[in-house]
């Protein structure tokens, strides 16, 4: 998503007023036309379009669940046994974006992203219930959670 006027409102026309792109001051110094153009309007910054935060950016939320201790390499060998219904169950949580299943050296961490803490917030219930129902013989502790607003989320 490019950035819009109110993004930056020292956008205006083709250029930015008071750059060297802008028409309006082209024409001052002579030059009637000039092709080269910003392709992405870049609000005082050098970002590419991959590393600009956008407003959808800023209202994401992610939470990461850290499992660790007694069970939790072999809940990792589970989930990774039943990745498939894994991703079933959490592509179906409202404003769902991302998720990340990683082994660490004492178990693994999650991280899911969503359009907002609600997403989260869903997510968390899911996982919990799934944990739950089909690892509950394992003995896993519950995970550390730890949550916040999306700074940078890149695809």
């Amino acid at each position: 998503m490019d950035a819009t006027p109110a993004d930056c409102p020292e956008q205006t026309g083709s250029g930015f007023s008071g750059s060297p792109f802008n028409p309006a001051f082209l024409a001052t110094i002579g030059i009637k036309s000039f092709d080269l153009q910003p392709s992405v309007p870049r609000c005082r910054t050098n970002q590419s379009r991959s590393q600009m935060v956008t407003r959808e950016d800023r209202e994401m939320h992610a939470v990461v669940r850290k499992f660790s201790g007694t069970g939790a390499k072999e809940l990792f060998d589970l989930l990774e046994a039943k990745k498939g219904d894994i991703e079933a169950l959490l592509r179906k949580v409202k404003g769902f974006t991302g998720y990340t299943l990683m082994r660490t050296s004492d178990g693994g961490l999650s991280v899911t992203v969503c359009k907002d803490k609600a997403g989260t917030d869903e997510s968390v219930v899911v996982a919990r219930d799934w944990v739950r129902k089909n690892a509950s013989g394992i003995g896993v502790a519950p995970p550390t959670l730890s949550e916040g607003s999306v700074i940078l989320h890149l695809k």
